[in-house]
């Protein structure tokens, strides 16, 4: 290669890095109150993801893995909810570096997030696209109505974020025909379900063979790609490694998942046909939302305009670059890009909810789509392509441009142009309600969409060459991009919840022997209501926010007489003739009626085998043959030698007479129990506690929370993930190649 060669070789790529580093940094820019403190993350962020996140963070710290949290909700296993991150490399050394919780979670958040740009940035020039058709992209993509409306929803974003990257490996590994490259897409899977939304899980793993499905029919030579299409087999192949791949990595979590939670909780089986199609569905109204972020504000309590689904999930904000571009990108003759326009429909539909049947049908059809609700959330697929059709609308315009591509160009950006203007003051009137971000959003939509139409017209005319068009729609992205940040910072972070995170970084990150001293609530200086930052405190807490929900559980802690049992510090107590129940509605009623006829706590007992049935709700509630007596009443038990830690209980009882203790934390498969070194069965009691029999004397219970195959799988997802990168590694010291 000659010198002159190496010369524009080396200044095109110091272009290319110059552009990713613009990206990050105007997304940290806009971002700027968040980093330095002045705002924080709130609602779900700050309820539930954040205190999390320093549990997760302290128990690497101490060389641990999060497995039971004894301070939410009686005790949870955190180990089986996927959003979490609890073997999410990624999480874990952020966790494990953080000098506190709130520098660490924001570091967490805006990693995710600019990680989900730079992979955009990085497929889009796999793609072909030039360095202003991927800015563009990207901008529109990380500053969507996704990453604004999810920033609470941290599990989210990690899933999305890493949707670019899998794609980017999967389509070189279908162009290139490489094994390789569907090993990297199948790691990049597998870390994605890993700290991810489940239901993103599922429906990348939707997204995936549907791509490849294209690329095998309507091949398209993209740029570096090179090569056409691989051949079916080689192309089911490479999907089948991806997903199998992936699976492997995430089977800790979703085996956990799938075992470690039946009986715990009654959400582990699939959806009713009902709330799948109706639950947060995304309205047909609220695709008024392309034309302005300021939309979705409406959308806010106490009066949102669209209350069949959440603010959070109530935008497809994309700019107007992507959305002109995207259309252009079909003006070519291209049945790959009409692929993908399908692609785009079919999700917009599913979207919509019941509003079409579109969802139904996938519903019956795709059962892993029968696990999860929110319709709206198909959305962040219809962004994904049209940012990949604007990439390609920029390619197009990069390498040759005719009077009709000027003219094709001139009528989208005017019919888009006037149709946000129309749609953003229609929904306006109607809501009858201006926000302090009114006047601002205004200004910006007229700029970004009739700004985008002028510099049609003028390229159109002539007064603006092929080079000079990019250079300013780059500008107008950036703007846009900036302004979308600052028009949506109420649904972003805010500046109330600055005490809640000064007083949740107090704790040092130590592991401490714990005492049996609960609350109901979480303590008023992080606010009393459902949430989860009692965990940095390391207050135990009875009403707490729960995802693996269970409909006993809810009515035992929302009980005023029965939830008693289960606070203070005197929570395990005696009975010597408990009853044997079903753990079904009509067994809980009687339950409930005994308990408050009789004043007093009472024992009821269920076998670990019938624990499994509850998450059946379709089950058929006959009640048990077994009477609840007299003899099922509590006296309060004067325990000592008490160790209590995250995934252990042990103390010492001398019982009068032989019988069953009641124990007021949570019951999950996983927990093992002896009494005086012998194993006992792991009995539920009280519907959603433990039980353990003792005998008559001195008795030492031990309970040790041990789910099986846990630790094999985790062990085997990370040398799994290791061998990739490290044969990643190998590969790139040893042979460098181009990014492609």
């Amino acid at each position: 290669m000659s010198a002159e060669k190496r010369s524009s070789g080396g200044e095109a790529d110091f272009r290319w890095l110059m552009g990713g580093f613009l990206i990050v940094l105007l997304l940290a820019a806009a971002n700027y109150k968040l980093l330095f403190g002045e705002a924080l993350p709130q609602w779900d962020a700050a309820d539930f993801f954040g205190p999390q996140f320093t549990l997760v963070a302290d128990h690497i710290k101490a060389h641990h893995l999060l497995m039971w949290d004894p301070w939410t909700s009686a005790g949870t296993p955190d180990l089986a909810e996927p959003e979490l991150g609890v073997t999410s490399p990624l999480l874990l050394l952020i966790g494990f570096l953080a000098p506190q919780a709130q520098f660490g979670f924001v570091a967490y958040w805006m990693l995710i997030w600019i990680g989900g740009a730079l992979g955009m940035f990085l497929l889009t020039r796999h793609l072909g696209a030039p360095l202003w058709g991927c800015m563009v992209a990207t901008l529109g993509f990380a500053t969507s109505g996704f990453y604004t409306g999810h920033a609470e929803h941290i599990s989210s974003l990690y899933s999305v974020s890493a949707l670019p990257f899998i794609i980017w490996r999967l389509d070189a590994a279908l162009l290139q025909r490489r094994v390789w490259f569907a090993v990297q897409a199948g790691g990049l899977y597998g870390l994605s379900a890993l700290g991810g939304y489940p239901q993103f899980t599922i429906l990348t793993g939707l997204f995936i063979p549907l791509w490849a499905g294209g690329r095998l029919f309507w091949p398209e030579r993209d740029g570096t790609a090179g090569k056409s299409s691989a051949p079916l087999k080689t192309s089911l192949a490479s999907v089948a490694l991806v997903l199998i791949l992936g699976g492997l990595i995430c089977s800790p979590i979703y085996l956990g998942f799938g075992t470690h939670t039946r009986g715990y909780s009654d959400r582990t089986g699939p959806r009713t046909r009902q709330e799948a199609v109706t639950s947060n569905i995304f309205p047909a109204v609220a695709f008024s939302t392309i034309s302005s972020p300021y939309l979705t504000l409406l959308n806010m309590s106490p009066d949102p305009i669209w209350p069949e689904t959440d603010v959070t999930m109530s935008s497809i904000y994309v700019g107007s670059g992507i959305m002109v571009l995207s259309l252009f990108a079909l003006a070519r003759r291209s049945p790959w890009r009409w692929w993908l326009a399908f692609v785009w429909l079919f999700f917009a539909c599913c979207s919509v909810g019941h509003e079409l049947p579109v969802r139904g049908w996938l519903y019956d059809l795709v059962i892993p789509t029968r696990y999860f609700r929110n319709a709206s959330l198909f959305t962040a697929y219809v962004i994904f392509v049209l940012a990949i059709l604007a990439a390609y609308a920029a390619r197009d315009l990069n390498e040759s441009v005719t009077k009709r591509d000027r003219a094709i160009l001139l009528v989208i950006a005017v019919a888009l142009a006037s149709g946000a203007v129309a749609s953003f003051k229609a929904v306006v009137h109607v809501a009858q309600k201006r926000l302090p971000e009114f006047r601002f959003a205004n200004d910006h939509m007229l700029i970004v969409w009739v700004g985008f139409a002028i510099l049609a017209f003028l390229f159109q005319r002539g007064f603006l060459s092929g080079r000079s068009l990019p250079q300013f729609v780059v500008v107008l992205a950036i703007f846009d991009a900036v302004s979308t940040i600052h028009i949506s910072k109420p649904v972003l972070y805010t500046e109330a919840t600055i005490p809640w995170w000064s007083v949740m970084d107090v704790n040092d990150g130590r592991m401490r022997l714990l005492d049996l001293q609960r609350q109901l609530h979480p303590p008023a200086a992080v606010g009393i209501y459902p949430n989860n930052r009692n965990i940095p405190l390391r207050v135990a807490v009875l009403q707490s926010y729960a995802p693996l929900s269970n409909r006993y559980y809810n009515a035992i802690a929302a009980d005023p007489q029965i939830s008693q049992a289960a606070i203070g510090s005197n929570r395990i107590c005696f009975s010597a003739g408990p009853a044997w129940l079903k753990p079904n509605d009509a067994d809980f009623s009687r339950f409930v009626t005994r308990w408050r006829e009789f004043g007093m706590a009472i024992l009821v007992l269920h076998t670990p085998d019938s624990m499994r049935t509850l998450s059946d709700k379709n089950e058929q509630a006959v009640p048990s043959s077994s009477e609840i007596t007299r003899d099922a009443i509590c006296s309060p038990a004067t325990i000592s030698g008490l160790s209590y830690f995250p995934n252990s209980l042990s103390f010492s009882y001398d019982a009068n007479q032989a019988g069953w203790l009641l124990v007021t934390d949570r019951w999950a498969p996983g927990w093992n129990v002896t009494v005086n070194g012998h194993p006992q069965q792991n009995v539920a009691s009280d519907f959603v506690f433990r039980a353990v029999h003792v005998d008559m004397g001195a008795n030492r219970i031990e309970f040790m929370y041990r789910p099986r195959g846990f630790l094999p799988l985790a062990i085997m997802s990370w040398l799994t993930l290791g061998a990739i990168a490290g044969i990643e590694v190998y590969r790139f010291a040893t042979r460098p190649e181009p990014i492609t």
